[in-house]
């Protein structure tokens, strides 16, 4: 299956919007398409690494969680030098679908925990029809952010 990048209706982020299936294969195309586009835009290894490993986090939760539809949105690095990722769902499967805080003997919940370390900052944004789960990763401005800044 190819993924092709949807058309962009959120006006207040610029990005490439990719439709995502709703089941486990959502993980590792996710992770691809990302890494792809952080390698396009010059972003650092580490950096990439840490944007990906919240991609796939997002997307896990997504499919875990929620309804479908899925739709992740990449935005290359701002000025600021931030990535802004986001996923979106059909919103909750269930009440007991909603965010799991992760205590020692828990199996699930260290998603939110992972994301969390890695990121400026993220959250949770309802709508009526869906959710957008979302992440702003810090990174070294690259010659994209240079140009962004004079544009």
């Amino acid at each position: 299956m190819q993924l092709v990048p949807q058309e962009n209706t959120n006006t207040e982020y610029p990005c490439e919007v990719w439709a995502l299936p709703h089941h486990a294969q959502a993980v590792p195309t996710s992770r691809r398409i990302t890494a792809r586009a952080l390698t396009v835009w010059g972003i650092a290894d580490d950096t990439a690494h840490q944007a990906v490993l919240v991609v796939s986090e997002l997307v896990a939760n997504a499919v875990a969680h929620a309804l479908p539809p899925i739709a992740l949105h990449l935005n290359p690095p701002s000025a600021r030098g931030v990535i802004h990722v986001e996923v979106d769902d059909g919103g909750p499967a269930s009440v007991e679908a909603t965010k799991i805080a992760a205590g020692t003997e828990d199996e699930h919940g260290r998603g939110y925990l992972i994301i969390d370390a890695l990121t400026r900052d993220h959250g949770c944004r309802p709508y009526v029809d869906h959710t957008s789960n979302w992440a702003e990763i810090e990174t070294s401005c690259t010659s994209l952010c240079t140009v962004r800044e004079a544009g």
